[in-house]
């Protein structure tokens, strides 16, 4: 009897293991709260990529060196500063919109041109994703910005004043050693 106790319990354990194994394997663990919303490894990870290869496609046909540790360590705070800036603006649009906000969002997507052949075929050259990631990862957030943006120019103000507003009352814990949030945006470590 304790034997076979032992061997359920060494089996939880393997178990767990490998689950947790995988988990950081592909990214699910988070690299940021904001608001108790998280930012996935998985996510960073894959807007590093996409960003990466279309600087190394524009920046590196001039001359610019993107390999270099200062420019990664530098793209990754500028897509954590973004991914916590489109986090802050879907929270706002859902007070502000409410449930009418995937239809807003879906009219401005809705464009023909969005869903052309040479779209696809541009977007997979430039950034190395498919339409249907550059979709989630550049244009749903980009919408949301701009459904935002007008919505607060009915009310009379600016995008730029209420991201600001936003980021200084917003809760964010970052988890990565090399950044950190100084209350108003995303920044390098001195150490790193």
């Amino acid at each position: 009897m304790k034997t076979n106790h032992y061997f359920i319990i060494l089996l939880s354990i393997l178990f767990l293991g490998l689950g947790g194994y995988y988990l950081v394997h592909f990214g699910y663990y988070p690299v940021a709260f904001v608001n108790a919303k998280m930012i996935l490894a998985r996510s960073m990870n894959n807007d590093f990529v996409a960003a990466y290869q279309y600087y190394g496609n524009i920046l590196g046909a001039q001359g610019t060196d993107v390999k270099s540790e200062g420019f990664k360590r530098e793209l990754h705070r500028q897509l954590l500063n973004r991914a916590i800036d489109n986090i802050l603006i879907n929270g706002g649009l859902k007070t502000i919109v409410g449930n009418d906000l995937a239809q807003l969002v879906e009219n401005k997507l809705s464009a023909p041109n969005l869903q052309s052949p040479e779209l696809a075929e541009s977007v997979e050259s430039l950034y190395g994703v498919s339409l249907s990631e550059f979709r989630k990862m550049v244009l749903v957030p980009q919408a949301e910005r701009e459904v935002l943006e007008g919505r607060l120019t009915l009310q009379k103000k600016e995008l730029a004043v209420w991201l600001t507003d936003a980021r200084a009352l917003a809760r964010v814990m970052i988890l990565l050693p090399s950044l950190s949030w100084n209350g108003k945006e995303v920044v390098v470590n001195s150490e790193y």
